[in-house]
């Protein structure tokens, strides 16, 4: 205990990880699509899968999604409905006088992990 008490007056008991939410959901509208066969250069196709991506504007974020099944499913306009995490730095700290158990000082929003999407 003496040792986080010192280590607590330094700030050295400070600690930042990384921590999804749970599974939130969000309706948003496909404002593009595109594939690899749209491109210039459609034999660089050859070597790998061809890539579907579609790109999903949500009143918190806008996700790329790259789904072949989806893509041939919807069009410009189309709703989605988007699962994601949102991604946040916790900040925490021993808290005084026993520094038995640590207290959230600060949650920060760094971005969203997207899990699924399908259409409406």
């Amino acid at each position: 205990m003496i040792l986080k008490k010192i280590g607590h007056k330094l700030g050295l008991t400070k600690r930042n990880k990384k921590k999804l939410s749970e599974i939130l959901y969000s309706k948003g509208i496909v404002i593009s699509k595109s594939s690899e066969s749209d491109m210039i250069l459609p034999q660089i196709a050859q070597f790998g899968e061809e890539d579907y991506s579609l790109v999903v504007e949500c009143p918190i974020a806008q996700f790329n999604v790259r789904n072949k099944n989806l893509f041939n499913s919807v069009n410009i306009g189309s709703e989605v409905l988007i699962a994601y995490q949102e991604i946040n730095k916790i900040t925490s700290n021993y808290v005084s006088p026993n520094f038995n158990y640590k207290k959230e000082l600060d949650k920060v929003l760094l971005g969203y992990k997207l899990e699924s999407a399908r259409a409406i």
